[in-house]
């Protein structure tokens, strides 16, 4: 890889007239430090989902490890591309693991919008060290193809030396 780094005091600053894009590889994430300590990073769900039918059932749409990322902040926008209906969500799930016993999963859910009707609905559930959020969408018309789109901002978990 690449590496920009600073050995003098000051920003580093980009500077362009156009975007600014950081293209990162499936299940990878632009992580953000302090000293060497990730306190967050920002990707996308770790599962695409494509042309999911609403007879589909619950399918998971993003998988995280809660002894790295104790809580992850979702923004989710799924469309039925069979009937032109769209739904937004924000969610917030915390994984209370810390590596010595089965996670349990806790979401709350602030908004849910949409256009039509609700497209489907979003639940989470814990195995081992892992979270997983599932999306279970709700059949329409019976000619449904669900989109998911996963923004997801994960907090890192903290550590028991307090960092």
């Amino acid at each position: 890889g690449i590496q920009i780094s600073s050995t003098a005091t000051g920003n580093i600053d980009l500077d362009s007239v156009a975007d600014i894009v950081l293209d990162v590889a499936d299940d990878k994430h632009v992580f953000f430090q302090e000293a060497g300590v990730t306190h967050s990073a920002i990707g996308h769900g770790t599962v695409e989902i494509t042309d999911l039918a609403g007879t589909a059932g619950a399918t998971a749409i993003d998988v995280f490890d809660c002894t790295v990322y104790q809580a992850v902040k979702y923004l989710i926008v799924v469309e039925d591309t069979a009937a032109d209906h769209y739904m937004t969500t924000e969610i917030l799930v915390l994984g209370d693991d810390n590596g010595g016993s089965a996670a349990t999963a806790v979401m709350t859910t602030y908004a849910v919008l949409f256009n039509e009707a609700e497209l489907g609905v979003f639940t989470v559930a814990g195995s081992g060290n892992n979270i997983t959020l599932s999306y279970d969408p709700t059949n329409q018309s019976g000619t449904d193809a669900h989109r998911v789109r996963v923004v997801a901002h994960r907090i890192a978990s903290l550590s028991d030396s307090g960092q």
